[in-house]
């Protein structure tokens, strides 16, 4: 009688673990996703000057031109821009990489930006990749310091060219 319970006993298990197993896709020793629809962009880093005024790792999902226009001038309000020695340029300055995204660009897609301060110049900023889940983009980055570097303080714009549907940015030092 005890023999015949060991193999029911058995038998059992090979059930549950055949039942568990039969819906599962990977091989064992893959990486498995929880949610296999995400959309990945490509991170451009551009460099822009320190604001001390600015807070500190903001994002903001740019959808107009004019949304643009206000991000710049909150990104550069302590600064006056002189242009050829002798004209003052009024806020917004638009970093030369931006002036590519007009009124035109901003019919279909939509611009994330993350402001990343950096405790030194010396300190680069790795942009690893952006993520598309649902209608949340994950911005992922890594900062690296040289063992020597200057103490002048430092940031960086993370500029991701995104869909018309994002509406969330989370951006993850890691």
């Amino acid at each position: 009688m005890k023999k015949i319970a060991k193999i029911l006993l058995v038998i059992a298990y090979v059930l549950i673990a055949t039942i568990s197993l039969a819906g599962c896709t990977k091989k064992i020793g893959q990486d498995i996703t929880i949610n296999e629809k995400s959309t990945t962009y490509p991170v451009k880093v551009i460099s822009v000057d320190y604001n001390y005024d600015f807070k500190e790792n903001t994002s903001a999902i740019i959808s107009n031109y004019e949304a643009l226009k206000e991000y710049c001038r909150n990104l550069n309000s302590n600064k006056s821009y002189i242009d050829d020695g002798e004209q003052i340029i009024e806020a917004p300055y638009i970093p030369g990489e931006l002036k590519t995204y007009n009124e035109e660009y901003f019919k279909t897609k939509s611009l994330a930006l993350a402001y990343i301060s950096k405790s030194s110049i010396s300190d680069e900023i790795h942009a690893n990749k952006a993520q598309k889940t649902d209608r949340t983009l994950s911005i992922y980055y890594t900062i690296t310091a040289p063992e020597i570097g200057l103490t002048e303080m430092g940031a960086d714009l993370l500029v991701v060219e995104i869909d018309k549907d994002i509406s969330n940015i989370i951006v993850i030092n890691g």
